[in-house]
């Protein structure tokens, strides 16, 4: 989508540069970037995974970043002041940075959206949850803290050597590199060539040397969030990494103690930073939260039971780990459990990270029923001991979330034929189940149950 720049933002009447991608009436995502980070720091690539996975995407730049408007004419910032808890340098607060973000939605025209942030970033839309409830469905709070300083503490020693950034193109983006390159996930590829791309279109578009300091300012002048953070009653992703040396994952930790119901996900040999082979898993997630809370949202508007409701919607496909078997009806149970059973012992062999369970079903005759029972793959995996790797269908589907007992799965499907008959639509024969994760409560378990559509 080609940049736009709204004027008069928020209470501050600030201009703001931002970007949308995807459909505008799928469920709005709102992405705030960490301190001094423009918006272009959000990959295009895991942009297009959220927008894949049926969501609209708004990016866009923070006040002193990139195309927004700077602050200039406020006091030169004093980090180290600040941090001994002198902040009359402070321009202004993470309240007020939340308020642009608030802003920008008015100028969108969006009532509320699901809100996503990174490192500062997640600081800002945990306060933006906090301060303008009616305007977050919901939050993911990703590689961020509280705002208490016993968590969330930078190791210092990563950055030996790495000096002030240079105030020259050629300088500032070689150092760009090393510093984001000691914040890395060691677990995953460093991509040194598309960093630097970033980083060059970074200083193409406005850098400013003091943005930066002007974000921690105002993070540390915000002060520590944890007591009201436990007044949050909204649905709440919490993604941290194992390996993060500017933020330690006690921050993650903490965030997701503070905020009651909130989700932890902790990833093994993540850094500060979105890898490649990360995103797909990374917006899965976002989705899958993004979904679940607007069924919820539906059911407390009116909307009734959300169970068996049904909608439609463009999917592609997602990688899977597979066994194919044609199977007896009475017997569907049993080796559905057997399949996923040898795919995952391949799985956790090959150490692969993998999400959630999923059964294709593309036809069958005389009580048997041809299945693919798989498992999502977030890594690389190699074809071993008959588990293949294959893919979700793609393209238009009829779907619905079944909350409950896998017996009554049924009620999905048939709402799914009555949602067809009234659409003049017809299946294409092929469906498949995605299985949430498993609660103690069945009401709670969910599965999403899917039916591919013929061409109209």
């Amino acid at each position: 989508m080609t940049e736009q720049r709204a004027s008069g933002v928020g209470p501050a009447r600030i201009d703001i540069a931002y970007e949308v991608f995807g459909d505008p009436a799928a469920p709005p995502v709102l992405l705030i970037m960490g301190g001094g980070a423009q918006m272009i720091w959000w990959p295009e690539g895991f942009v297009d995974e959220l927008v894949q996975r049926g969501l609209h995407v708004i990016r866009f730049d923070s006040r002193d970043i990139g195309r927004s408007t700077h602050f200039s004419d406020g006091p030169p910032p004093d980090v180290r002041a600040a941090m001994a808890g002198d902040f009359t340098t402070a321009s202004y607060t993470l309240s007020d940075m939340a308020e642009d973000s608030v802003g920008l939605l008015d100028v969108l025209e969006i009532p509320s959206a699901h809100v996503v942030g990174a490192s500062l970033g997640g600081m800002v839309a945990q306060t933006m949850a906090l301060e303008h409830p009616d305007r977050v469905r919901s939050l993911t709070s990703m590689m961020s803290s509280t705002g208490s300083s016993r968590v969330g503490q930078a190791d210092i020693s990563a950055f030996a050597g790495l000096g002030a950034p240079p105030n020259e193109r050629q300088g500032f983006i070689e150092w760009q590199v090393r510093a984001l390159r000691a914040v890395a996930s060691p677990a995953f590829e460093f991509e040194e060539e598309r960093i630097a791309d970033v980083a060059a279109r970074s200083w193409d578009r406005g850098h400013d040397t003091l943005g930066l300091a002007r974000h921690a300012v105002a993070s540390l002048a915000s002060g520590d969030r944890t007591e009201r953070l436990r007044e949050l009653t909204l649905p709440t992703l919490v993604i941290h990494g194992t390996a993060d040396v500017l933020c330690d994952a006690s921050g993650g930790h903490a965030t997701a103690s503070a905020i009651p119901g909130s989700e932890l996900v902790i990833i093994d040999g993540m850094g500060h930073g979105l890898p490649r082979q990360l995103w797909p898993e990374l917006a899965e997630r976002i989705a899958m939260l993004v979904r679940r809370t607007d069924a919820s949202l539906a059911g407390a508007n009116g909307g009734g039971d959300v169970s068996d409701e049904v909608h439609s919607e463009h999917v592609t496909a997602r990688p899977i780990a597979s066994v194919r078997a044609t199977v007896a009806q009475q017997q569907l149970g049993s080796e559905i459990r057997r399949l996923l059973g040898d795919v995952w012992t391949v799985l956790r062999a090959q150490q692969v990270r993998a999400g959630h369970n999923i059964v294709i079903y593309r036809g069958g005759g005389d009580g048997r029923l041809s299945i693919e029972a798989g498992v999502e793959i977030l890594s690389d995996f190699t074809d071993t001991d008959g588990v293949h790797r294959s893919e979700t269908p793609a393209g238009d589907v009829a779907w619905a979330s079944h909350y409950g007992d896998y017996s009554q799965m049924h009620r999905a499907y048939d709402a799914i034929e009555e949602w067809l008959r009234a659409n003049g639509r017809t299946n294409a024969g092929i469906g498949w189940e995605l299985y949430g994760d498993w609660d103690e409560d069945p009401a709670k378990v969910r599965t999403d149950v899917y039916v591919l559509l013929a061409a109209s």
